[in-house]
Order: C-alpha cells, then sequence, then structure tokens
C-alpha cells in the first residue's frame, strides 16, 4: 500500500511541474547573457518601475539575477540601495530607476533581440 501512495505521490508531482514550465520568451538568450555577465537587479514586489522593468523582458525576468529587497532587507540596505529599480553591474556601476533594454545590452555586450517599442519606454 505504501509503494502505491509513494508512486501515485511521484506520478502528481511530476504531473504538476509539467504544468509549470513557461513559453520560451525572445529575451531568454539575452536574459541569461545579463547574468552571465554578473548583472542584478535589486527591486521591490510594490515598486511599479521594477514591475515595468520585468514586463519589458517578456517572461525572461525569472532568468536576470533578481534581489528582492522586500526579502532581502539586509542585504540591500548592505548594498546601500536607494532607490528602486537598481541595477548593478559586475564592474560595480550602478543604473538606478527603470533602464531600456538598449542600456542594459550596451553596458553588458549582450546582443539584445528586436524589442517591442511599447515596452522599452
Amino acid at each position: 500500500m505504501l509503494k502505491k501512495f509513494i508512486l501515485m505521490l511521484g506520478f502528481t508531482s511530476i504531473f504538476l511541474l509539467a504544468g509549470c514550465q513557461r513559453e520560451p520568451s525572445r529575451y531568454d538568450a539575452f536574459a541569461d547573457c545579463l547574468t552571465e555577465k554578473g548583472i542584478k537587479m535589486y527591486g521591490t514586489d510594490s515598486c511599479p518601475y521594477c514591475q515595468k522593468q520585468k514586463e519589458m523582458l517578456d517572461g525572461a525576468f525569472d532568468k536576470i539575477d533578481y534581489i528582492n529587497c522586500d526579502i532581502k532587507l539586509r542585504q540591500c540596505r548592505e548594498t546601500n540601495i536607494t532607490g528602486y529599480p537598481t541595477w548593478i553591474l559586475a564592474n560595480g556601476e550602478r543604473l538606478i530607476g527603470k533602464q531600456p533594454l538598449e542600456t542594459l545590452a550596451d553596458k553588458t555586450n549582450c546582443e539584445l533581440p528586436d524589442i517591442n517599442p511599447d515596452f522599452n519606454e
């Protein structure tokens, strides 16, 4: 009986995990490159500019090295985060505020696919 329960639990877990996959984004490679280049974004859940920045990446934001200052307040204070969003490049340069994707591409040499101008305001 226990074997059946464990087997059923395993199949249920696989089924649920398979349903949680997201659709690929045209920005996946760009977001991967930003992360590989060591760029980090600091923000909060309540920051409307952070939400807009996330939308600009069209589903690929989950690939960005993101520090949520609502959860990691101590880390954000120690890093001297004073505004949201704040992007910190590997060389320590800070970009404060919502950034055009072109700026992130220029600062990191990551290739940016054709963009939707509505999301790059």
